[in-house]
């Protein structure tokens, strides 16, 4: 077999190896060990099927006959959301559990077993959605989070992988749930690729080439408009409200894209025309437009951001007297600080103790021009969707709001004579 693909990769540098045990990636594990790579090998063991627990002993029993590296990671029942596509959730638990290693080694190159036959399911699965995209088929590197992910096998094919085991004896592993065609890419695999010719291969190659040929065109333009558009992952709406709707739709491939290219893969284009409708038309300072299970594009004022879904963290703290607090969240001095911006409060002896909590989103302060109400404040103030989530409120022995850190004080805790001050929340003040 040609093993000038292994030349894509660079033997100075250690890589992260996702190995199932099934034959892709015992195949690609065992030519790394073979030319003598530096890889650290990463496993997922599902639990969903009667033979996931045999992968993973021959990816332990390899790993441990050649002396590499392993972290496996093993899903709870309780990981899963019975409501949500498996193969959607298993790839987010997957990619994340390669980050966590990636982070914990401090090495971000991942190494992925497709191939050919992978490559053309993408291509035929971009041409049934009608899907806006950058690239046609896969790209040998693409990105996840802070992982850069590699494909150095999309020039092989499944057939000459099994030769190359059974050649060689290597052990692999048979996941039966492939041959379902409740899942897309097992129908096409067994109703298209499978009955695929040679020349038909060659054939469609070419057209990808083709098609990925007239992209390399706007490739340069849309680099140029994405680099002054985008900083730090965040778009800047105004600025991408300047060009046409078709290069907006192919900015917002490109944005998610960066993010994660299997994500995008699964998105209609459908969905990337509402992102592109919601940036540009919406008149809502604050919006969350759902791309996945998890994933959601946070559109905030005149910016744009992909976040994940987490629920936000809670806290809550009481203090019973006037004293300095550091806590981390929040820090409280009760000496008036000799710069900077701060918040000074005046506390009577029955406002203890005092809460210091994340907001629910209903509090009310009276102020001295009347009452107010928190949602109201963060409106005025344009605080941003994903900060007022965890925005604090400080409230007393009777339950009424003593402040709003930087936002509001209650006028009965207003003095000439403060004995309380709020420095920081989170930087913000």
């Amino acid at each position: 077999m040609n093993i000038n693909w292994l030349n894509k990769l660079n033997k100075k540098i250690t890589y992260l190896l996702a190995v199932s045990g099934g034959p892709d990636s015992m195949f690609l594990l065992d030519n790394l060990v073979r030319n003598e790579f530096k890889i650290i090998v990463c496993h997922v063991n599902y639990h969903k099927r009667w033979s996931s627990n045999v992968d993973e002993q021959i990816v332990r029993e390899y790993c441990t006959n050649n002396k590499i590296t392993l972290e496996v990671k093993n899903i709870k029942e309780e990981e899963y959301n019975k409501k949500q596509n498996f193969q959607s959730q298993a790839r987010v638990l997957r990619y994340d559990f390669f980050n966590e290693i990636a982070q914990k080694y401090q090495v971000y190159n991942l190494v992925v077993a497709h191939h050919i036959y992978d490559l053309l399911e993408t291509y035929i699965i971009q041409k049934q959605r009608k899907a806006i995209v950058s690239y046609y088929g896969l790209k040998f590197k693409t990105t996840y989070k802070s992982l850069s992910v590699y494909r150095p096998m999309l020039e092989l094919k499944k057939e000459d992988i099994i030769d190359y085991l059974t050649l060689y004896h290597i052990k692999y592993g048979f996941d039966e749930t492939n041959e379902l065609i409740i899942y897309e890419r097992n129908r096409i695999r067994q109703q298209q690729i499978n009955k695929l010719t040679d020349f038909d291969i060659n054939l469609m190659l070419s057209e990808i080439k083709e098609l990925n040929s007239e992209q390399e065109l706007l490739k340069d333009e849309l680099e140029v408009i994405y680099n002054t558009i985008i900083n730090d992952d965040v778009l800047a709406i105004n600025e991408f409200k300047k060009y046409e709707f078709k290069l907006q739709q192919m900015i917002i491939y490109e944005f998610l894209s960066q993010y994660d290219e299997e994500l995008v893969l699964s998105l209609k284009k459908a969905k990337i025309k509402e992102i592109v409708r919601v940036l540009t038309k919406s008149s809502k300072p604050n919006i969350t437009i759902c791309i996945s299970e998890n994933t959601w594009v946070i559109k905030e004022y005149n910016f744009a951001y992909i976040s994940e879904k987490n629920e936000p963290k809670q806290f809550s703290y009481k203090i019973s007297k006037i004293n300095n607090y550091n806590f981390k969240e929040i820090t409280i001095s009760k000496t008036e600080p000799t710069g900077g911006e701060f918040q000074a409060l005046y506390i009577n002896k029955s406002d203890f103790p005092l809460t210091i909590r994340t907001n629910n989103g209903e509090e009310e302060i009276e102020t001295p021009f009347g009452t107010k109400k928190i949602n109201r404040l963060f409106i005025d103030n344009k605080i941003p969707y994903r900060e007022r989530l965890i925005w604090p409120v400080i409230i007393n022995s009777s339950g009424k709001v003593v402040a709003i850190p930087k936002l509001s004080v209650n006028k009965n805790n207003i003095s000439e004579k403060p004995n309380l001050y709020v420095l920081k929340y989170y930087g913000i003040i």
